[in-house]
């Protein structure tokens, strides 16, 4: 798992930071009103997809292991309920030409959208398919190049005038080149005879339950967006965007990592090896979320004002830096919350009670966005999504230790404390700057506090790990000489 971990972490750094530099980008080129219309736009892409695919995605990763040795019928299978979910996609935006005027969206806008929609869900489909299969070298070429892709295609577009269409189109064509080695995808269902019936019976009757989640979850992740353009103005939407997708990119990137090396290995360990070791794992991912999570989010907070004065320039940074702690807490406890808390109700193929609660989450997130608003503006929005996830996870926490127990509070959670807060003081130290590169060293040097706290603290162990290194390192200079 730790290799593994170390490949994803590589990868989705890359594409993490390729994906910050093209939200640099594209805050700077387009003005606020466009890029509240491009986020807007985005996010309604993504709302489509994932109510249109997330399930089979879902699914898919679920049942891999099972299938691993013999997976023909499952791939086909899948292949052949993609084709079906673009068929309604299809339908769902051609019932929905009747009325662009109402949604206030023109003809062009609507149909790249849909394709948008379309091409991220094959987009996600790929990334699952590598990563169910242990193939983190294969999942970050894909990321690798829809971000590389995106960025390239559009910036060229945005200069050559395209505005919002541009960084549209771009997303287009990343999402639509890094899904093609996904080979399963490419023949149409009728044509392969591998298509099993009760594989797709299976997979629809653990997939299609979550799309209710995924409903709620995209309200939740987005409903603050459409409702900070319907009770402020569409270029308020800029910032919030703009920092919502830093913190996603840079945060949710470091704990999506863990999730991807550990989730196949703990159904397997859960079906083949038994709850005794699904268990053990699971505690260890626990306490490295927690060890990964706190000290990147203190470390966004504390550095809110030099990160969005050199990613978004004058336009968006004052009220983004505001937006930042915020929503960095926020977003670690809903990526605590996903990726760790609602592991039992996956696990016990249970995701009912997953899907109760971010429903929940997702009413008391636009409850309190209408009351917060209005008053407070986009910070009242980051402070809603902050109480919706905080709720969440509590809620997660008390109904997923009935099917099977986690571990949330141990030594190494203080241990961890300790030392995030030993690279707060440091980091509090060092003088506020507009400066890329003494942005990159604050946050080196806050790093290596960390590490170097974490290991004089023993966390998870790692005092050991870090004397085996230096004893490799140690070998290998007495070996060269």
């Amino acid at each position: 798992m730790l290799a593994h971990g170390i490949l994803y972490f590589l990868a989705r750094a890359a594409s993490g930071a390729i994906g910050i530099a093209m939200l640099a980008a594209f805050a700077r080129l387009l003005t606020p009103q466009q890029f509240g219309i491009y986020a807007l736009s985005a996010a309604t892409a993504t709302m489509a997809s994932t109510i249109a695919f997330q399930w089979l995605c879902v699914a898919f990763a679920r049942f891999y292991p099972a299938h691993r040795d013999s997976p023909k019928h499952l791939l086909a299978t899948v292949s052949k309920a993609f084709w079906l979910a673009t068929v309604a996609v299809v339908a769902v935006f051609a019932a929905a030409l009747p009325f662009r005027s109402s949604l206030r969206m023109e003809f062009s806008l609507l149909v790249v959208i849909l394709g948008l929609a379309i091409a991220q869900g094959r987009y996600n489909l790929a990334l699952q398919a590598a990563s169910a299969r242990s193939a983190p070298i294969a999942y970050g070429l894909i990321s690798l190049t829809r971000t590389s892709l995106a960025l390239a295609v559009g910036c060229m577009l945005l200069f050559a005038g395209m505005g919002e269409y541009g960084a549209l189109l771009g997303l287009f064509a990343g999402f639509t080149v890094g899904a093609m080695p996904v080979r399963f995808l490419q023949s149409r269902p009728g044509d392969d005879p591998g298509v099993s019936k009760t594989t797709m019976t299976e997979l629809l009757r653990y997939g299609l339950p979550l799309t209710l989640t995924f409903l709620a979850t995209m309200l939740l992740d987005f409903a603050d967006r459409f409702l900070i353009s319907w009770l402020l103005e569409v270029r308020d939407v800029a910032p919030y965007a703009a920092a919502y997708d830093l913190v996603q990119q840079s945060l949710g990137m470091l704990l999506g990592v863990l999730f991807l090396a550990a989730f196949p290995r703990v159904v397997r360990a859960f079906d083949v090896e038994g709850e005794v070791v699904a268990h053990r794992i699971l505690s260890s991912l626990g306490t490295l979320y927690l060890a990964i999570g706190v000290p990147a989010t203190i470390g966004l907070a504390l550095l809110a004002p030099d990160i969005a004065k050199v990613i978004f320039g004058n336009a968006l940074s004052q009220t983004a830096e505001q937006l930042i702690p915020w929503l960095a807490i926020a977003l670690l406890i809903g990526s605590y919350k996903s990726y760790y808390l609602d592991l039992p109700f996956q696990i016990r193929r249970v995701t009912k009670y997953q899907g109760y609660v971010v429903v929940f989450m997702a009413l008391l997130n636009v409850v309190l966005n209408i009351i917060l608003l209005p008053q407070f503006g986009t910070l009242g929005a980051a402070w809603a999504t902050l109480a919706a996830f905080l709720a969440g996870a509590i809620l997660s926490w008390r109904i997923g230790r009935r099917l099977l127990h986690l571990s949330i509070f141990t030594r190494d959670t203080v241990r961890i404390g300790l030392a995030t807060l030993t690279m707060a003081i440091a980091l509090l130290l060092m003088p506020d700057s507009a400066i890329f590169g003494w942005l990159v060293a604050k946050v080196l040097a806050g790093c290596a506090v960390y590490v170097a706290a974490a290991a004089a603290l023993n966390v998870s162990g790692s005092r050991s790990v870090v004397v085996d290194i230096a004893l490799r390192v140690t070998k290998f200079r007495r070996r060269a000489h």
